[in-house]
């Protein structure tokens, strides 16, 4: 039998930490006073415990019922929000007092609770604060004692708190004093003509104090008082005499008493003024001693900051004794302050004279020790004079150090190239006459960082020793932090150079202080990984990078000396040197070691190991690869949303992921296009399991930004047909380094590397059994063995760019049972053999740019094939098996026969993300069912016209980005049956309509359709960003149905529509408003842009870039008055017209033999950027001046063209002079 599970089981956390704590939370309950109080206890309670959205609406219910395959069941979010919500309800009905109770019934979610008592009892805390403010003002001291008479006010205070209502102290005064009996009036008086603002702590003091006097007053009025001693002597002018005269006489002593005492402060603020100036004049000496390199003696430091914090008690004081001497003229003197006052002076006295006579002893040859430290010290290291690429980074520092925006300078760049060698001269450059003083620091200190895990004791060690500082090694870190901060605080400036930092480091730690505007202090590190620098508040990372093949080559040559020279060493030197890929760590090492060696087979023997990733020699494997290898030990993947405990107990499984992740880049000789790296790592499991491909590929780009931060990868761009494609690449001695690692990481990372070295067969190499990946990459391979060695543990192939390779034998794959990626693309082949679909553990199948591959065998065993692209393939049919392929998420196959496509077949693939089959026309049918794919989110197809009609396009919202093409082309691409001029011709049309692809981009191309006479499109077009029309009618009356705020771009190839007036004028509204880049290629009849955006209502209004072409007819690009001059049907559409201005920041012009004039005003071409003009001939003028090409950049054009413009001034044509580029 089932265990029944209790829901309750299941609450989060926060609702059992809430219950389990509810009364310690919310102590006081709701009651009709207390509203305000108990509301943010509840708010706090809530917001703690991840809650508050239940109360404030923000966690809005589920639907209770949800529908699935056209069936409302129940919603399984909702019970679980509902438990939740009861819970929450329940402890808001158990802090509430009974009296409330009747006024939370019937409510039956916690917002809606919580809505009705906030309704009814904000009014209700009103009114009672209404009643708190009028007791307060009212309430009278009476017979009640001081005491009690206060603990009324603060009762009252208490309650206004409670319901957060604040009284100004000053009104709390006022109304305590307005409170108090007659025999105060003296006191009260006093108060209210005080200049200084008085709390209601003094006042309550004072008036303890003067119930106090009141008191003995009148006992001895009555004969009563028996003083002691001391209060005798205050209040008592003699033994004898009435109660009258002893009255009168306590009068008299107070003003003396009051005298004497106002001379004495007096006095001693003269005195406090003279130590002042004194300790000034000390701190002058000290500061100039400072100036020259000596260190202030410790003795003296104290002296000051005790005579600062001297003066500091005495400025606190003026206010006590302004009081005490307002009060002293009372017929009774406040003896209690004044005592006080008097005792504080004396205090201050007696520290005033200690301090005063130190000072003196200090005397002028004493005040500084003859003491001092280095403002920078001489670090041994290469130079870097000759080397031009260093020499630019170094003055680019020195430009750095001296802008006083910059406060920490990152540098960074992959290991050994170089960066310690640059931060050192930077060191030993400050020690010479520095042509600014903005580079004179006060000290310069050099931190070597310790590799991790980060010892910051150590830091601090190498800081205090450049200071000479003493600590103790037994000192806590903060304490070490603390002397460090203060010598530091000491010096006007100083640089601080952290060299080789792995993790970051917080220098509030370490107690240096944090350099701020204007930066006169700064901070520079070095690190081979960008995040690093990053998570330590850089203000700008500068990049080293490697040298030139020319620098490269002089380097290698002054650390081997003139054997390179010899004529049989000196090619194979180069070779070596190219080796080295311009990493001059490298270069110096490999270069040094090869000194002196005149014979030829060591040289020969050092390029071999070279080329198979291998160190030559011991001093290349310590010195070169494994400092390189320190930054494969130190990866690891930056997950920040997870807690510290999760980090600890994942980072072993995220280092080892990465670390794999960089090892497979190896198997790859040049650049890596970005998508089939992913789609490799993710299919060979390197990934780790993920729902979803775009959670995958997500992933790979986090891991492939880690490893560019790292220095282990690099950007770089790959053209492939007309795309540019995204790849990154190795550094070549980097991919030897990651090969030498995987050679020696035992099974997991065994790898057969054969990339890129020119093979034409493969029956020589040696392959383990145990081999997990094998790459014959970039060669020239003509065909593969009939019998290959058994791999049983291999889960990755990679035989991409093999040209040569036309055939497959047929059993070839029965060799590789595990293997889980297959890349044959840009290969030769015509099919793939049966022995593929044995291949059950395959994820990815990439066969792109197999132009000639025209079949695939059944691939019905395939059932975990993820992957599957085919793009850029001759394939005619889709292969049997497809429908068995439930588990595909990218699928790219441009199959041309659609009748191989069945009733149904799309629907075979609920788990399908990325779909590509615009290889042939789909009809009405197919587009229902791709519809129906909830998982997809990007959609390349091409549909015939009648798809278009009657369509709820909605789903569409789902797709992140799409390619749709309407209508069908023309094109026949069988490459194999035409002529090199027909290939020739068709790719020229194609490309005139090439849409690139891009996984955001949202796309429509329509070919030779009229469909738009009554809106078919307008339905899909209010999801598109971009809009192709080749050989279109009717586009006004598309774009008349509707306003497309998403589309930016348009281009129109081949339309010869009439531009003339349209009757009724433009409308009202522009239809394509963000329209910002227009592309119109042969268009007919077209004389002018300004017509063009008449003809279809546009404004142009944020239009950046404008392409046109072909079009023969062009006289002008925009008419007089800017972007549409039209007839308008009234003025003021008119002037909304000419208020629009287009402000193009992009202009190309190609073909255009009538075109004369770009358009005035001139203020229209203000924002233009870059200009580029192609048979042009008839442009003559620009309508530019200096005021509106200052944004100009570059302009493109012919020399004849250029030589043939005329200009208004001959110096605005030598100010355009920089900007022009030739053709």
């Amino acid at each position: 039998m089932d265990k029944v599970v209790d829901p309750l089981s299941n609450l989060p956390s926060g609702v059992k930490l809430l219950l389990r704590n509810l009364h310690n939370l919310i102590p006081k309950k709701l009651s009709d006073n207390n509203y305000p109080a108990w509301a943010l206890n509840v708010r706090t309670a809530l917001a703690a415990n991840l809650l508050l959205g239940w109360i404030d609406g923000a966690e809005k219910p589920p639907p209770e019922t949800a529908e699935e395959d056209g069936v409302m069941l129940p919603n399984p979010d909702y019970l679980p929000w509902m438990i939740v919500d009861t819970q929450i309800r329940a402890c808001l009905l158990a802090v509430i007092s009974p009296s409330v109770h009747k006024h939370a019934r019937g409510f039956l979610t916690s917002a809606s609770l919580w809505d009705a008592l906030a309704t009814r009892y904000n009014s209700v805390s009103t009114a009672h604060i209404f009643q708190l403010r009028d007791r307060l003002h009212t309430l009278r001291k009476g017979t009640k004692t001081m005491t009690q008479y206060l603990d009324d006010v603060a009762s009252i205070l208490s309650d206004l708190d409670a319901v957060n209502e604040i009284i100004p102290e000053r009104d709390v005064v006022n109304a305590v004093i307005r409170g108090l009996p007659s025999g105060y009036s003296s006191l009260k008086q006093h108060i209210r003509l005080s200049p200084v603002e008085i709390t209601l702590n003094q006042l309550s003091g004072w008036l303890n104090a003067e119930e106090l006097n009141l008191d003995m007053e009148h006992k001895l009025l009555l004969g009563e008082a028996s003083s002691t001693p001391g209060v005798t002597a205050l209040y008592s002018a003699g033994s004898g005499g009435s109660a009258r005269g002893r009255s009168d006489d306590r009068r008299n002593q107070g003003i003396e008493n009051t005298i004497r005492f106002s001379s004495k402060i007096e006095n001693l603020g003269k005195e406090m003024e003279k130590l002042t100036k004194f300790r000034d004049d000390i701190k002058e000496k000290v500061e100039g001693a400072k100036g020259e390199g000596y260190k202030p003696k410790p003795d003296v430091i104290k002296w000051i900051k005790d005579v600062h914090e001297l003066e500091n008690e005495w400025e606190v004081m003026q206010e006590s004794i302004a009081a005490a001497k307002m009060l002293s003229y009372k017929c009774c003197p406040k003896y209690s302050l004044r005592l006080e006052v008097s005792t504080q002076a004396k205090n201050i006295r007696d520290q005033f004279c200690k301090l005063k006579e130190v000072g003196e002893n200090f005397g002028s040859n004493l005040v500084v020790e003859n003491y001092r430290v280095k403002k920078v010290e001489h670090i041994p290291g290469p130079s870097i004079e000759g080397q031009s690429t260093a020499t630019r980074n170094l003055n680019k520092l020195l430009r750095l150090l001296e802008d006083d925006e910059v406060c920490i300078i990152g540098v960074w760049g992959t290991g050994g190239v170089g960066k310690t060698t640059l931060v050192k001269n930077l060191n030993n450059q400050l020690l010479k006459n520095v042509p600014s003083s903005k580079l004179s620091f006060g000290v310069v200190i050099w931190v070597t960082v310790p590799k991790p895990p980060i010892d910051i004791r150590k830091i601090q060690a190498q800081i205090a020793s450049r200071l000479s500082l003493t600590v103790d090694n037994e000192a806590s870190v903060e304490s070490i932090a603390s002397k460090i901060y203060q010598r530091l605080e000491e010096e006007k400036s100083f640089l601080l150079i952290l060299d080789d930092v792995w993790e970051a480091i917080d220098l509030d730690d370490v107690g240096m202080p944090q350099p701020e505007y204007p930066a006169r202090s700064k901070v520079i590190i070095t690190s081979r990984f960008w995040g690093v620098c990053k998570q330590m508040r850089t203000n700008i990372e500068m990049k080293v990078l490697t040298l030139d093949e020319d620098e490269s080559w002089q380097l290698f040559a002054k650390n081997v000396g003139d054997t390179v020279n010899l004529e049989q060493i000196h090619p194979l030197a180069k070779e070596i040197a190219r080796e080295c890929d311009g990493l001059p760590l490298a270069i110096i090492v490999i270069g040094s070691s090869m000194r002196g060696k005149t014979r030829v087979e060591l040289w020969e023997d050092a390029l071999k190991s070279l080329s198979m990733s291998e160190p030559h020699s011991k001093v290349v494997e310590d010195k070169v690869y494994k400092v390189i290898k320190w930054s494969f030990d130190s990866l690891e993947s930056q997950d920040i949303e997870l807690s510290s405990e999760q980090r600890t107990k994942h980072v072993n499984k995220k280092r080892g992921e990465i670390q794999s992740c960089f090892l497979y880049c190896s198997l790859y000789p040049a650049a890596i296009p970005i998508d089939d790296l992913i789609h490799c790592w993710w299919a060979d499991g390197i990934l780790g399991e993920h729902d979803t491909y775009e959670e995958a590929y997500n992933r790979g780009i986090t891991l492939i930004e880690s490893l560019k931060d790292a220095c282990l990868l690099e950007a770089d761009k790959m053209q492939i047909l007309r795309p540019v494609e995204d790849c990154v690449k190795m550094h070549d001695v980097v991919r030897d380094v990651a090969r030498w690692i995987a050679s020696t990481s035992g099974d997991e990372h065994m790898s057969v590397f054969q990339a890129g070295i020119g093979l034409t067969k493969i029956s020589h190499i040696k392959i383990s059994a145990s081999v997990k990946r094998i790459s014959f990459v970039s060669n020239k391979i003509e065909c593969l063995p009939d019998c290959f060695m058994k791999c049983p543990k291999t889960t990755s192939l990679l035989l991409q760019d093999n040209e040569p390779l036309r055939k497959i034998p047929q059993e070839f794959f029965l060799a590789f049972p595990a293997l889980r990626v297959l890349n044959l693309s840009k290969t030769g082949i015509r099919k793939l053999p049966s022995s593929i679909n044995s291949l059950c553990q395959l994820r990815a199948l990439i066969l792109q740019r197999c132009f000639v591959l025209k079949e695939l065998p059944p691939v019905a065993n395939l059932h975990n094939l993820q992957v599957l692209d085919c793009e850029n393939t001759e394939l005619r049919c889709l292969p049997q098996g497809m429908d068995n392929l439930s588990n595909l998420r990218l699928l790219n196959m441009l199959v041309a026969d659609s009748k191989s496509i069945s009733k149904g077949f799309f629907l075979k693939f609920p788990s399908i993300e990325i779909l590509n089959m615009s290889g042939s026309c789909l009809g009405a049918t197919y587009f229902d069912e791709i519809s129906s794919l909830h998982n997809l989110t990007y959609l390349s197809i091409k549909v015939d016209s009648s798809s278009c009609f009657n369509r709820d396009y909605m789903w569409m919202t789902r797709l992140k980005g799409f390619r749709i093409e309407v209508g069908e082309t023309s094109f026949n691409r069988d490459y194999t049956s035409m002529s090199i001029f027909e290939e020739f011709l068709i790719e020229i049309r194609e490309s005139l309509l090439y849409v690139p692809y891009n996984k955001s981009m949202r796309a429509i191309k329509v070919h030779k359709c009229e469909i738009f006479s009554k809106g078919e499109l307008s339905g899909m077009l209010q999801f598109a960003s971009d809009l192709y029309l080749h050989e279109c009618m009717g586009l006004r009356k598309l774009i008349s149905y509707n306003t497309f705020n998403g589309l930016k771009l348009l281009k129109i190839v081949s339309c010869s529509c009439s531009f003339g007036p349209v009757e009724g004028g433009s409308g009202k509204y522009d239809p394509l408003p963000n329209l910002e880049y227009l592309d119109l290629y042969s268009v007919n009849n077209l004389k002018s842009v300004s017509d063009f955006g008449q003809y279809l209502g546009l404004r142009f209004s944020k239009l950046g870039q404008l392409n046109i072409s072909q079009c023969y007819s062009l006289t002008c690009l925009f008419n007089d008055g800017g972007a549409c001059s039209v007839q308008c049907s009234s003025s003021d559409q008119a002037a909304h017209f000419n208020s629009e201005i287009p402000r193009v920041r992009k202009l190309e012009l190609n073909g255009l033999p009538k075109l004369g004039t770009l358009g005035e005003p001139q203020s229209m071409w203000e924002y233009l950027e870059e200009l580029k003009v192609i048979a042009c001939y008839g442009l003559r003028k620009l309508p530019l001046s200096i005021q509106t090409s200052k944004n100009i950049k570059i302009i493109v054009g012919d020399s004849y063209w250029w030589s043939k413009l005329e200009w208004d001034d001959d110096n605005f044509k030598s100010n355009l002079e920089r900007c022009y580029k030739e053709l």
